[in-house]
């Protein structure tokens, strides 16, 4: 199967998966599972606080997946329906919000940046931080 390049071929041309962790689901989940995970998680926390304690950026930690029911499936898509409609009749393009709050975001990055970069920017024969 390794070695089968047709295969390998029809795998490379479909289109790439969600990076969504995969769902656990409920038959698989026992009491053991849960307590496993919650372990993983505490353990992923105490590393992150100690690389905190050393001086390291805290880094959010990921918490193990765990199954979810059709209850919450169908509340998440009503709130995120809720929050698409306020957007669209709150924002000025409704229907590109994306791209108006890719805009939003990158304008003052882009100040920022040349600000930063004409603070540090030295001429020849001139002083950053003159005496006073």
């Amino acid at each position: 199967m390794s070695e089968d390049e047709v295969l390998a071929e029809h795998l490379l041309s479909m289109p790439e998966p969600e990076s969504k962790p995969p769902a656990r689901r409920w038959s698989e989940f026992t009491p053991d599972v849960e307590l496993l995970s919650g372990v993983v998680d505490r353990i992923a926390e105490v590393v992150n606080a100690i690389a905190a304690a050393n001086g390291a950026k805290p880094r959010k930690v990921k918490p193990m997946p765990r199954p979810v029911t059709a209850f919450e499936r169908v509340r998440e898509r009503k709130a995120k329906k809720k929050h698409r409609s306020v957007v669209a009749r709150v924002l000025p393009n409704g229907a590109d919000t994306a791209a108006f709050l890719r805009a939003q975001e990158d304008k003052p990055r882009r100040r920022r940046r040349a600000a930063r970069a004409a603070r540090t920017r030295a001429e020849p024969g001139r002083q950053l931080f003159p005496e006073t």
